[in-house]
């Protein structure tokens, strides 16, 4: 697979473990960071790029983040699954009125992530495409307009 996913936790054994896991999904292409902060610049900048984003959504800055990535035309349709702890003082909605695609619990079942990983990328790759059902664009289009509108 020659997908590559930037990792966003703040914890480095958390990143090494999704490096790791995501190595024997067959991802090999995997960028740690430990701040949202770190990677807005690279990928304002144009110096990094990715087909997903997989993200730890208690992190700070992390609603600002998404909605500064989603806003930027080559990066509209670059899937971004949060992560989403026990403790996680982060609405998961306002998360999703920004941008976020998808999001899986912690503790996660490898498995569980294996799929969500696989489907994002797939619709990715179908929207990029121009195969993804209209209805599916136009709605996640929708979806995210509406949820910059309700924030301001």
């Amino acid at each position: 697979m020659l997908n590559s996913i930037i990792v966003i936790d703040g914890s480095q054994l958390a990143r090494n473990s999704l490096e790791i896991i995501l190595a024997g999904f067959g991802y090999k292409n995997v960028r740690g960071y430990q701040r949202a902060s770190d990677v807005l610049p690279e990928i304002i900048d144009g110096t990094l790029t990715a087909d997903l984003i997989l993200m730890d959504l208690d992190l700070p800055g992390g609603i600002g983040f998404c909605a500064s990535v989603k806003s930027l035309p080559q990066w509209q349709h670059v899937p971004v699954l949060a992560m989403q702890g026990p403790d996680c003082r982060t609405s998961l909605t306002e998360a999703m009125l920004v941008g976020v695609n998808d999001y899986i619990r912690k503790p996660f079942e490898r498995p569980e992530l294996r799929i969500r990983i696989k489907n994002q990328l797939q619709l990715r790759s179908e929207i990029t495409h121009g195969r993804a059902p209209v209805s599916q664009v136009a709605a996640a289009a929708s979806h995210r307009q509406q949820g910059q509108t309700a924030l301001r």
